[in-house]
């Protein structure tokens, strides 16, 4: 699926596969060695297991899973270490606001990201820019 057209959870998965050591398993138990984990349950939401503690698995957000394409406090992180930068701007006074997300490091003339919001915008450039303009989703993800 092309980069630019992640929502939801497939961009959550998405800005997941782009962090490095990443394992994903759909619907797995909570029985595997220590390492670390991506999970995805049986009502589509994503969570984050480390053995963080050296006491066992540690379940990161329990709340409301993984979603930091709606979250600022789990999109923040990578927006601050990507160094991710914004432009905005809109067709006509009518129209919605449209945002850009393009790295720092290599300007508007890089790789970018867009949506209708910053986090959208920030987490589909992210995601280009550590795996590529397009990603391969497991079948359960794919529309």
């Amino acid at each position: 699926m092309k980069t630019a057209e992640l929502t939801g959870v497939t961009l959550a998965y998405a800005v997941a596969m782009a962090h490095p050591g990443f394992n994903f398993s759909m619907y797995r138990h909570l029985t595997w060695p220590d390492e670390a984990y991506w999970v995805m349950d049986s009502q589509g939401r994503i969570d984050h297991y480390e053995d963080d503690t050296g006491n066992g698995m540690n379940r990161h957000y329990d709340k409301q899973g993984w979603r930091p394409d709606e979250n600022w406090d789990q999109a923040g992180p990578i927006i601050d270490r990507e160094e991710i930068m914004f432009f905005s701007g809109r067709e006509s006074p009518s129209s919605p606001t449209h945002v850009i997300a393009y790295l720092a490091r290599s300007g508007t003339s890089g790789v970018q990201g867009s949506g209708p919001n910053h986090l959208i915008a920030a987490m589909r450039c992210y995601v280009a820019s550590v795996l590529s303009d397009e990603v391969k989703l497991p079948p359960e993800l794919t529309p």
